[in-house]
């Protein structure tokens, strides 16, 4: 049977009334409708904004019809207790895999290059992606013109982007027009074969243009006689269902004994990983875009789950808080013959209208927020995302949960009082100051914890920004050198030719990779005793990297032009680090072996440790020495100071004398180093919106709670005032039991804050050691937060004049 209060059908005059008391009652306490509504609009806006970036960050490459089905081919190398993972294959893999796994539906080879185009006089430089023919029929990247089946059959064929075709040719019709592209040095002429609809930002592949990968077999020497112990190209493999991969992989085991030499093979494995994990799995050397950190997400969900737990914990609080003065109301009505059912409808009701007022304000905020937090993120937000039908089901569903959970106390506890009783006093409804006190320790819980870990953040982003790296980066200018092997060497003799003429420029040199970021693959060097081997990182660098980059020379000496053997590969600089693995006592004179020619190399000088890498690794061992089987693809010029526009202009005027037909491109070291760290920034201000959202949220429940609980005891103010009480008095009497609430959240805070920003910093190799400092300022900021919201109100209710309160009595 159903319970007697539920017996009762409303009638729509019923419906009506209950509507019409309900927005008379909410406009009544329209101060505290507004602290609800604006609570929890704030909290939904805030909690919509950070779902759509997380939305964003987890749906990379779903637009892809057949993403269920696509893999990428990943290669573990495993050695001496380390482990490799790269998106880079052995470059014979591709054309065997497809030989060896008839069950492959099609298999896709990729690499990309940045190079320069050029349209009759006008050039720009592009990213380029090398394809294999399939690649338009694998991945749902629509073409506007062309077929996907044809369009890169030919080596010279070329499909550009539409904005490159309108920005460039001013029309998206240019198949059959002319395009040349700067590949491994030497311009190439292309015919384009098609136009494609430009990369979703949530793509993992990114193009400016795509080229056969036939021409990039028959450019790069690489190719000319296929070896198992060079990387090469990324594959894909798209499969007939999710359910061959398990059995794809379990062949791999046996294809690398058939191909790869045996030793290497013991040592390499293959995996197979779904396109849709490609953008959150990071540790991967070598995508075609930088993997996100999957914590990251979670602590954003997790972020956008507190606030809006904040504020709906608000929303409850205060509606639990003001059904205590409701309580008279309510036998008034069950006198006049309501039935508990109608009350509890009317509680209810009260309560989903607040939460559907606040859906929309929430909503309208959001979007009018959505170009500054795009900003914020540092990415492009839809606002279509607002619109979509799960995320309104899914803010509707919640928001009806906080309505019936507000509602809850005065719906099922006050509507069975006895009228009788009520209008006599005996059951004045003082609230559940359980639930509430429960409520605000929650809150304050989460917003304390949220501010701890944004001090945290701060601090370990400007320890990042402010380490010494063991060189000088500050007046280091970077040119981007890719060029044809002949025009290399000449450019970096001119470039020292003008350092040593030049005022302006101090010491110039050539590397092979950049210095400072992730680094290339370490080698393994073999110990003399035959023990485990050594990894050490290869630096190909030339003469002068030791007073272009400040490195601090602590043994032996530099490479110099003076020693023919330097050039030669058989001389290397190695860092303590490398020294300090072998054990030497006296390193010069010392033996290493490496790849990329060096054999049996002598260390001539040693350099004091720096960080080639970013600071989310520790110092290893590093093997500097010149370039014998690689050319430099990047310059770099230490400059005086103050002289930075007489540099340029002679940078310039070189390139233009070597290089006329290309652009020169440059950039400073320091802000490139900062800019491998945008992604802790922006999560860091990210944090930091969202803690000051919860404490604010926070605070202002604490202000309805105290304007509640000083309209509760208002008759009880006036009498000590009359009294004699001061009006300090009376604001230590309302705010410290808010003050205890607080202070035991502060107290259960700390240690689940301290645990959450260790977890965080352990991804560091370079962290900050979380101080008492930090814990105790964040204690006292929460604490000093609620003091002054609470004070506020009190102040006002200590401040009126008792004969006001007590005229009635």
């Amino acid at each position: 049977m159903r319970p007697p209060f539920l017996t009762q059908t409303p009638t729509r005059p019923m419906l009506r009334n209950y509507v019409t008391i309900a927005v008379r009652n909410l406009w009544t306490h329209r101060g505290h409708t507004i602290i609800n509504v604006v609570g929890l609009a704030l909290g939904l806006a805030a909690c919509v904004l950070l779902a759509m970036y997380v939305r964003q960050e987890t749906s990379y490459d779903e637009f892809h019809e057949k993403a269920g089905r696509i893999y990428q081919v990943v290669t573990t190398m495993s050695r001496s207790g380390s482990v490799n993972r790269l998106a880079s294959t052995p470059v014979p893999s591709g054309p065997e895999m497809r030989a060896s796994f008839p069950q492959v539906e099609r298999l896709v080879r990729l690499d990309n290059r940045t190079a320069v185009a050029k349209v009759g006089e006008t050039s720009w430089e592009t990213d380029v992606l090398f394809a294999g023919a399939g690649f338009f029929e694998m991945f749902s990247f629509p073409l506007v013109r062309g077929t996907p089946a044809t369009v890169l059959n030919e080596p010279t064929s070329v499909v550009v982007t539409t904005e490159t075709a309108k920005r460039y040719f001013g029309t998206t019709d240019v198949v059959g027009r002319r395009l040349s592209l700067q590949l491994e040095g030497t311009f190439y002429e292309f015919t384009v074969s098609g136009v494609a609809e430009p990369a979703p930002r949530t793509s993992s592949i990114p193009f400016g243009v795509v080229v056969p990968f036939a021409k990039l077999t028959q450019i790069d020497r690489t190719f000319d006689n296929p070896s198992w112990r060079t990387l090469g190209p990324q594959v894909f493999a798209q499969l007939p269902s999710p359910d061959h991969a398990d059995r794809l992989s379990a062949q791999f085991p046996e294809f690398i004994r058939q191909h790869v030499p045996t030793d290497n093979a013991a040592s390499t494995s293959f995996e197979l990983l779904p396109l849709t994990q490609i953008h959150l799995t990071p540790g991967i050397h070598g995508q075609l875009v930088a993997p996100s950190r999957p914590l990251y997400a979670y602590i954003l969900a997790g972020l956008a789950a507190f606030i809006l737990l904040v504020a709906g914990i608000n929303f409850v609080t205060l509606a639990s808080g003001r059904s205590a003065g409701r309580a008279r109301e309510i036998g008034v009505r069950k006198t006049l013959g309501a039935g508990r059912g109608q009350i509890m409808t009317q509680f209810w009701g009260e309560a989903l209208l607040l939460c559907a007022g606040a859906l929309v304000l929430g909503l309208l905020l959001a979007r009018a927020a959505l170009p500054v937090f795009s900003q914020l993120v540092d990415t492009e937000l839809a606002a279509t995302a607002l619109l979509q039908p799960e995320m309104g089901l899914v803010l509707v569903g919640l928001l009806g949960l906080v309505g019936l959970l507000a509602g809850a106390y005065p719906a099922l506890v006050l509507s069975r009082f006895e009228p009788v009783s009520v209008l006599r006093g005996r059951s004045s409804g003082s609230g559940s100051p359980r639930l509430v006190q429960g409520l605000v320790v929650l809150q304050f819980v989460l917003s304390t914890g949220l501010i701890i870990g944004t001090a945290a953040m701060w601090q370990q982003m400007d320890l990042l920004q402010s380490k010494d790296l063991g060189f000088d980066r500050e007046h280091v200018i970077t040119v981007d050198a890719r060029l044809a092997r002949g025009q290399q060497q000449p450019l970096v003799e001119r470039m020292r030719q003008a350092a040593s003429r030049s005022a302006s420029i101090q010491h110039v040199t050539a590397t092979w990779g950049a210095v400072a970021t992730e680094g290339a693959l370490p080698n393994r060097l073999p110990t003399k005793s035959g023990g485990d081997q050594i990894k050490a990182h290869p630096l190909r660098a030339h003469y002068d990297v030791v007073d272009t980059f400040g490195l601090t020379l602590t043994d032996g000496r530099r490479f110099s032009p003076d020693y023919g053997r330097d050039a030669q590969g058989k001389t290397v600089l190695v860092n303590q680090a490398l020294v300090d693995a072998f054990g030497w006592d006296d390193p010069l004179g010392k033996r290493v072996s490496m790849r990329f020619g060096v054999q049996n190399a002598e260390v001539v000088g040693v350099v004091e440790n720096f960080h080639f890498q970013t600071l989310h690794r520790s110092i290893e061992p590093l093997v500097i020495h010149m370039p014998v089987r690689t050319a430099p693809n990047r310059l770099y010029a230490r400059i005086a100071p103050g002289q930075t526009d007489a540099a340029l202009d002679q940078l310039r005027a070189v390139w233009s004398e070597t290089v006329p037909a290309l652009p020169f491109s440059m950039s400073f070291l320091d802000a490139t180093i900062e800019r491998q760290y945008r992604a802790e920034q922006r999560w860091t201000r990210i944090v930091t919106w969202g803690a000051g959202f919860a404490l604010f949220i926070a605070c202002l429940g604490l202000f309805g709670l105290a304007t509640l609980a000083a309209r509760r005891r208002v008759k009880e103010i006036g009498i000590r005032k009359a009294l004699g009480a001061t009006a300090t008095s009376v604001v230590r009497l309302l705010s410290v039991d808010f003050l205890k609430l607080v202070g035991v959240a502060v107290v259960l805070a700390l240690p689940l804050a301290y645990w959450g920003v260790q977890q965080w910093l352990q991804t560091f190799a370079y962290r900050i050691e979380l101080g008492i400092t930090t814990v105790l300022g964040a204690a006292v900021l929460a604490l000093s937060v609620a003091l002054l919201a609470v004070i506020t109100q009190t102040l006002r209710a200590a401040q009126v004049d008792p004969a006001t309160t007590l005229r009635d009595e």
